[in-house]
């Protein structure tokens, strides 16, 4: 049994082009903490005030 993966890669090659790969999709997606471009279309009445 080999050690190399589908691609030809060993486990360690493998495991950095993972890393690569969650790498930049973690740059794309930065930062996490902006508000989402919708809302729930539901206004608050002045009775529920800001909880």
């Amino acid at each position: 049994m080999s050690s190399e993966g589908s691609a030809g890669q060993t486990p360690d090659e493998h495991d950095r082009h993972v890393e690569e790969e969650l790498d930049e999709a973690l740059e794309e997606t930065f930062p996490a903490s902006d508000p989402p471009s919708f809302t729930s279309g539901r206004e608050r009445s002045p009775e529920e005030g800001s909880k």
